[in-house]
């Protein structure tokens, strides 16, 4: 479930953005006891050497990211992202993705299976069935898109 939500976010945060992000979450608070107030942007800029636009951009993104095990306060309640969102357990979601999974062909439902249900990583499934990590990867993105394409026709 984890790493569905985390291959379907609506909008794709570059790993790049994310480490800056963090980055300057660190360097915020180095400088933060050190001015005793908040840097400007101008003085992350001048610190790290990063253009204000860029800097701007990741510091933008940390309200976006969210993680599915961060608590949650509702009504007095913690919950957690994955506790929020439902989970559709039913045998007529099985019977979907089983069709969905023979609209494939073998080595696709091959990867998907060891991928998804088997949970093994790109590696793993590239050793098992001969091909590189790189093109499992490539499969992958394939294989997920011809699914969401199924799930959208039916």
């Amino acid at each position: 479930m984890k790493k569905f939500i985390r291959d379907n976010k609506g909008i794709k945060v570059s790993r790049e953005l994310i480490y800056l992000s963090n980055r300057l979450d660190r360097l915020i608070d180095l400088l933060s006891q050190k001015y005793k107030r908040m840097p400007t942007i101008n003085e992350l800029g001048i610190e790290t050497g990063i253009e204000e636009w860029k800097i701007i951009e990741a510091i933008g993104i940390r309200n976006c990211i969210r993680s599915i095990d961060e608590p949650m306060n509702s009504e007095g309640k913690e919950l957690t992202l994955e506790d929020i969102i439902p989970t559709n357990d039913s045998f007529e979601s099985d019977v979907e993705f089983k069709e969905a999974l023979d609209s494939l062909d073998e080595d696709e439902r091959i990867i998907a299976m060891d991928r998804f249900i088997y949970d093994k990583s790109q590696s793993e499934v590239a050793d098992t069935i001969g091909y590189s990590q790189a093109k499992v990867s490539r499969k992958e993105q394939k294989i997920i898109a011809k699914i969401k394409d199924y799930y959208k026709a039916s």
